[in-house]
């Protein structure tokens, strides 16, 4: 009975242990993250001139029609892929 509490403890303490240094390595590599994203936002231009390069919503280029269609076909597709398994 005694070596069975013993045992219990001893592994209740060993898992203890365990997730207390997992969230300690954690939380060092998230400040560690964030010193260094940190120091690249500051080194990235804040203010750019040229907005050619930002991307374009889709609605603007492929009318609703096809956009439907497209929509419709790909459900069509997962459904009949979820069939056959």
């Amino acid at each position: 009975m005694v070596f069975g509490l013993e045992l219990a403890l001893m592994g209740m303490g060993t898992v203890f242990i365990f997730l207390v240094v997992l969230i300690v390595f954690t939380t060092l590599m998230s400040k560690f993250v964030d010193y260094f994203e940190h120091k690249t936002t500051q080194l990235a231009p804040s203010n750019v001139q040229n907005n050619d390069h930002q991307a374009k919503p889709l609605n603007d280029k492929i009318p609703d029609k096809i956009l439907t269609q497209v929509i419709t076909a790909a459900i069509q597709q997962h459904r009949s892929y979820r069939a056959k398994r």
